[in-house]
């Protein structure tokens, strides 16, 4: 059917216009015209997609979207071009001694790389520009042609073809698959965590769709072609006059990216949302991947991701100034903890700080979590915490607020950013200082996200990481940890212990690819059903980390401790993995889907239900609070959401926001006063947090 539909119309008229003009040429010429033909067949078909995409937005639904004069317009212009460009190209193609076909077919294919990729997260991405756009258009037309003009200068166009379209096809495909697993295009300091995906390469599976598959056969196919092309080109030796047409033809490109620049417009400092929207104030500040990305074209995108990153690694700048303004901003915070009827009702207990994996609030139930469910009936249970995704890694972004009460900065990732930073007031060094015995915890290991130096930089005291190769369990399961008799007699050791532990159980995919949903499913029977594969799975690893804290607070009681320690129960992320939970939520809108729970539970408080809006780095500053250790608000962007002080709206990475009210910036078609002082707050938010991640403020 998409045959038909999309390639029906080139094949219709490339057979009749060979059938016109087979008759005019020699039969020396056939197999010219054959080459000449197979060009055409390709550039016009790539035309008709994109005519399709542009007008329908939906490849596959096109037959029924599009009318059929539309199909009948292109056939007819197809074959009539078909006919008419052998002529046109005819005397240019003995006269430059050039193969055009290669040259356009090659330029078409770096293009359809580039076009996909801005199409797919355009879907996501319509405050910006749409595909009208010039300035994405010029910027990645210049590069194109400055990898065509390097291709033809070198003899082995072969050779150097192929090392660019290899280089470009994995940046296509990888970023295809980033941003349907994570909803944002990644830069490059997400390449250093990438065997933090080897995880992912069953749900990788499970993301190609038909439209990919249909577009690399194509690809493929147009990249064997020009290989066959660029054999038959004549090898000209590089005189001195030709070293210098090439000299002015590269002349082109940067005309070309300079009327692309001029073309984002002028710089919008009046509002916020202009960060959002005004495409100069996206490009230079480069701080969200998928505006940055559909602003500059891929190519660009990623030559100012290596730039970015080589000036933050390797020309390190001087962050006195930086530091110094970070004092002024002081000067003007009004915020002071006054304490509030929460400040230090927890005071003396034991803390066990827990990042659950993927635990949704969407099955959180009786039957599936009891253990959760019972600590969120009758704990304090955080009904509007938001986890929004700022830098590389949700598990991660989670895992650096919680910590630091800040958020990841915007462009970049904190373990690898921010791997020799010194963090004064985490929440390690705030315990450590009211005398606790500190420790992290994780079964993974210590290399990824860089856990092992990060962890000691936050101040930690003992690090347990890749716990498999030091105890005799498996720790993929969660209860485990409370098995292991040694790793339980360590989590407990001393008068006071703060143990910060991230489970794992709870990690997608849930389909059958992954082992572990069948060891799962045989070690909780009760979630086998004839339903769908994947919830069963999924309910079945949600139980597994249930029975981590089940027998954690068994082995409390049998130990007389219970009353004395405090469970902090943080969601690091929704279940993204579980291919229905958009469904299953009844929620599409990626910052509003972070919502996910947050637990503080003690058999000696009293269940409450908080509704105040809250962000994730806001859960240090009132677990502090709650707990009565010395804390100063001032040097993080979290606030104790019980205090009145409290900022009562959380932001996100595409600079929107919600609040206390309920409004959601992204739904408002105008913006008030009240929006605008919103708007004003997270800038400074935004900005102190950047100060203090850059300039290393507490080294």
């Amino acid at each position: 059917m998409l045959f038909l539909i999309v390639f029906f119309p080139a094949l219709l008229s490339l057979c009749i216009s060979y059938r016109i003009l087979g008759k005019k040429f020699d039969k020396k010429n056939k197999v010219e015209i054959i080459k000449q033909y197979l060009f055409y067949f390709f550039l016009l078909n790539y035309i008709y997609i994109f005519l399709c995409l542009i007008l329908s937005r939906d490849l596959f639904t096109l037959s029924f979207q599009l009318p059929i004069k539309f199909t009948m317009i292109t056939l007819v212009i197809q074959t009539l071009l078909s006919i008419l460009l052998p002529y046109l190209f005819e005397k240019k193609l003995n006269k430059y001694k050039i193969d055009v076909l290669s040259f356009a077919l090659i330029f078409v294919l770096f293009y359809m790389y580039d076009f996909f990729v801005r199409h797919l997260i355009g879907k996501k991405e319509v405050l910006v520009w749409q595909y009208t756009s010039l300035s994405p258009e010029l910027f990645t037309f210049a590069l194109i042609f400055v990898f065509i003009l390097i291709i033809y200068i070198f003899k082995k166009k072969r050779l150097i073809f192929n090392i660019f379209n290899i280089i470009f096809f994995i940046l296509f495909i990888s970023q295809y698959f980033h941003f349907m697993i994570l909803d944002r295009a990644y830069n490059f300091y997400d390449i250093f965590t990438a065997s933090e995906g080897l995880h992912y390469l069953n749900f990788l599976v499970e993301a190609i769709d038909k439209k990919l598959l249909i577009l690399t056969v194509f690809m493929i196919l147009t990249s064997i072609f020009i290989n066959i092309l660029l054999k038959k080109i004549n090898i000209v030796k590089l005189s001195k006059k030709r070293i210098y047409s090439y000299f002015l033809f590269f002349l082109i490109p940067m005309l070309l990216i300079v009327v692309a620049y001029f073309l984002l417009g002028k710089k919008n400092e009046l509002t916020f949302f202009a960060d959002a929207t005004t495409p100069k104030n996206i490009f230079t500040d480069f701080d969200n991947t998928n505006r940055s990305l559909k602003v500059s074209g891929l190519y660009l995108y990623n030559v100012k991701n290596i730039y970015i990153f080589v000036k933050d690694n390797f020309f390190k700048e001087d962050t006195t100034n930086l530091k110094k303004e970070f004092d002024e901003e002081l000067k003007n915070m009004k915020y002071k903890h006054i304490g509030n009827e929460e400040s230090g009702i927890l005071k003396g207990k034991s803390v066990v700080y827990i990042l659950l994996e993927s635990v949704d609030g969407a099955f959180i139930n009786e039957d599936t979590t009891p253990t959760i469910y019972k600590m969120q009936e009758e704990g304090y249970d955080f009904t509007n915490r938001y986890a929004p995704n700022y830098g590389t890694g949700r598990t991660f972004d989670a895992e650096f607020s919680i910590n630091t009460a800040l958020h990841q900065p915007i462009n970049g990732n904190a373990s690898l950013k921010l791997v020799n930073n010194y963090f004064k007031y985490s929440v390690a060094n705030i315990f450590n200082n009211a005398g606790y015995e500190t420790s992290s915890w994780h079964q993974n290991s210590g290399s990824f996200y860089h856990r092992d130096t990060f962890h000691k930089n936050l101040g930690y005291k003992e690090i347990n990481m890749d716990l498999n190769k030091k105890y005799d369990s498996n720790f993929v399961y969660d209860s485990n940890l409370i098995k292991n008799q040694d790793v339980f007699n360590k989590l407990v050791s001393g008068e006071k212990f703060f143990d910060f532990i991230i489970t794992y159980s709870g990690h997608g995919p849930y389909t059958k690819m992954d082992v572990y949903c069948e060891k799962f499913l045989d070690k909780y029977p009760e979630f086998r059903n004839d339903g769908e594969y994947e919830l069963q799975c999924l309910n079945a690893k949600l139980r597994e980390t249930d029975k981590f804290l089940e027998e954690f607070v068994e082995k409390l009681k049998e130990n007389k401790k219970l009353n004395d320690v405090v469970f902090v129960l943080i969601t690091d992320h929704h279940a993204y993995n579980y291919t229905k939970i958009n469904e299953v939520r009844k929620e599409d809108d990626v910052n509003l889907i972070s919502k996910t729970p947050f637990i503080i539970y003690n058999p000696e408080l009293k269940a409450k239900k908080i509704d105040t809006v809250m962000g994730t780095y806001d859960i240090l500053p009132t677990v502090a609070n709650m707990l009565g250790v010395e804390y100063n608000p001032v040097f993080s962007v979290g606030t104790d959401v019980f205090d009145k002080t409290h900022k009562n709206f959380v932001y996100f990475l595409d600079n929107t926001w919600i609040n206390n009210d309920g409004i959601y910036s992204k739904e408002l078609k105008k913006c008030d006063d009240n929006c605008e002082r919103i708007n004003k707050k997270v800038l400074k938010y935004v900005k102190l947090n950047e100060l203090i991640l850059k300039s290393n403020y507490y080294e």
